[in-house]
């Protein structure tokens, strides 16, 4: 599949406080996900390195990551649970992660390999991306709406937001979204 084939399900969209239940917890998620920090800060661990999060810092998550999260009580954050593709819109509610390690290799994972974009196969840690701050807005202000429109309308933010990490980490257009 090519970057121009995308076309996101969104699948959970919210402005939320951490939850301190998860704290340090291992964790396998089936879908992709988008973390943005709002106020307070995020230390997460994933594929053996750490990375700390604060205020207008992004983290993106493929389908199939497993990290851990500590954050102080109080960190609230935009967070977005996504595929890449509509193929598992059977599946519309929240997909909580798998904590139990003994699950993980019969957790089903919902990932699709997009051949001419590494970041959306991978993870991304993108330091003060304020200037996207009112792009995920919109698209959580899209989804809550509950309607039709809504959600194909957040769906095409996602697609633009999406794409538009990928030139931010390949400082380029490929040709094959033209």
């Amino acid at each position: 599949m090519k970057l121009y084939d995308i076309n996101p399900f969104l699948r959970f969209a919210s402005q939320m406080r951490y939850d301190l239940n998860y704290d340090q917890k291992p964790v396998l998620v089936t879908d992709c996900r988008i973390f943005y920090v709002l106020d307070g800060t995020l230390t997460i661990q994933c594929s053996g390195n750490l990375y700390k999060l604060s205020s207008g810092d992004l983290f993106y998550f493929n389908a199939g990551s497993q990290y851990t999260v500590t954050a102080p009580e109080g960190t609230s954050l935009f967070c977005l649970n996504f595929d890449l593709t509509q193929a598992h819109r059977e599946f519309a509610l929240p997909i909580a992660p798998t904590w139990q390690r003994s699950q993980w290799k019969t957790t089903p994972v919902f990932s699709d390999k997009i051949e001419n974009s590494h970041f959306l196969g991978s993870h991304l840690h993108l330091k003060n991306a304020v200037y996207l701050y009112d792009q995920i807005e919109k698209i959580i202000t899209d989804y809550i709406s509950s309607t039709v429109l809504g959600q194909e309308l957040s769906s095409a933010r996602l697609k633009l937001l999406l794409i538009q990490l990928h030139c931010t980490t390949n400082h380029d257009i490929p040709d094959s979204i033209l």
